[in-house]
C-alpha cells in the first residue's frame, strides 16, 4: 500500500494505492475521520458508494463568476453556458488543482488512475493551485 501526498489550495489530498477500500465501508470512513477528511466529502463518498478528488479548478479560485444551470436549457441559455465555459477555461490555463509532494509506503509507482489524476490536475508540473 502507498499513500500519495498532494498540495491544494486548501489542504492536502492523499491517495492510496495497492488496496481497494469499499468507500462507505468503516475501513475507509474511519481512515477518512483519522485523516481529517472534510465531513461533507466523507459523507458524499458513503452515501455515493465513490472516492472523490475534484480534477479541475474551482471557479471562485479564478475569480470567474459561476454559471446557473437551468433545465431544460434554451438557446440563450446554451448560448451564455457557452461563453462562460470558454471564460473559465480561459482563467484556468496555467493553474493546477494540486501539486505531487510525495509517496509514502512500499508501493510509490503511480498506476493508470493516479496518472490520468496527474495529468488532469497537473499535478506534476511547477504551476500555481487554484
Amino acid at each position: 500500500m502507498s499513500v500519495r501526498v498532494y498540495d491544494t489550495a486548501a489542504g492536502v489530498r492523499l491517495i492510496v494505492t495497492g488496496r481497494d477500500f469499499d468507500p462507505a465501508g468503516k475501513q475507509a470512513q474511519a481512515l477518512m475521520s483519522d485523516v481529517h477528511a472534510d465531513p461533507l466529502d466523507a459523507t458524499l463518498c458513503r452515501r455515493q458508494r465513490c472516492f472523490r478528488a475534484r480534477l479541475i479548478p474551482k471557479p471562485h479560485r479564478l475569480k470567474c463568476r459561476t454559471t446557473r444551470v437551468v433545465f431544460p436549457r434554451d438557446e440563450t441559455q446554451d448560448a451564455e453556458h457557452a461563453a462562460w465555459v470558454t471564460q473559465y477555461e480561459a482563467a484556468s490555463q496555467g493553474r493546477a488543482v494540486c501539486t505531487f509532494v510525495q509517496a509514502l509506503g512500499r508501493r510509490s509507482q503511480p498506476n493508470a488512475l493516479v496518472e490520468y489524476h496527474h495529468s488532469l490536475t497537473h499535478a506534476l508540473g511547477k504551476l500555481p493551485l487554484a
